[in-house]
This record gives C-alpha cells, sequence and structure tokens, in this order.
C-alpha cells in the first residue's frame, strides 16, 4: 500500500463481532527500510526469472511463475494462520527474518478472541 492512499473498505465494519475499530492504523505510512525491502523483494524474483528464463528456458520461467500464483492464493478458512512455506521457498525468503516473523503477531495477542464460526457466518453472508 503506499503512504498516499487509503485502504479499500470493501464492506461495512460488523460491530457487533469486532468493535469498534480505527482506520488509522490501516492508512500510515511505511517505514521507510520495509519499503526498500519490499522493493528488493519483488525485484529480485523478476530477476530470478531473467536468470532462469537465460538459462533454462521460458518454459522453467513459466512454470515458476505459475507456480508462485497458485502459492499466493489463500486456501484456508478465515482465521486460521497460513505460514506460506511454499511460496517463501520460491521467492527465496524462507531464511529471511524481518518485521513480520517477529512484531505483532495476531496469535500472540491476549485480548484477540476469534471464533472461525462467526468469521464463516460473515464470509457466507449467513447471519
Amino acid at each position: 500500500m503506499d503512504a498516499t492512499s487509503l485502504p479499500l473498505l470493501r464492506a461495512g465494519p460488523d460491530v457487533l463481532r469486532v468493535g469498534w475499530q480505527s482506520a488509522a492504523q490501516d492508512s500510515r505510512a511505511v517505514h521507510e527500510v520495509q519499503r526498500l525491502e519490499m522493493h528488493q523483494r519483488l525485484r529480485g524474483f523478476e530477476g530470478k526469472m531473467n536468470t532462469v528464463e537465460q538459462i533454462y528456458g521460458k518454459a522453467a520461467a513459466m512454470r515458476l511463475r505459475t507456480e508462485k500464483i497458485l502459492l499466493e492464493q489463500h486456501v484456508r478458512m478465515p482465521g486460521l494462520p497460513s505460514s506460506h512455506v511454499g511460496l517463501d521457498t520460491i521467492l527465496g525468503n524462507d531464511d529471511v527474518i524481518d518485521f513480520t516473523d517477529v512484531l505483532n503477531e495476531p496469535s500472540e495477542n491476549p485480548e484477540a478472541t476469534f471464533r472461525v464460526h462467526d468469521a464463516m457466518e460473515v464470509k457466507l453472508a449467513i447471519f
């Protein structure tokens, strides 16, 4: 998300289930080091694809791009943690520790009360 853009609200907040929330945290500017790391990772993958295409041919690069697209899709139920190990392996981030690995883990929040049934009701519009 760009520092000048606001988050896109796809549905109204469900105040009865999750309580009052603020959009101020979503619209904060990203730290400069974090932004540089994100751009480096994106350029790193495209550079890797160019190298693979030159060495092994276009079919190998297309296969890796297809695997990346498939591994980016979120297939678990809402609320269940997903480690994205396959995606990290393809991108080469499996041996990198960044901000999200250490700080602000939602599962470590003592006030987090998440119920899978409520999330599926919201997702399937059964309330």
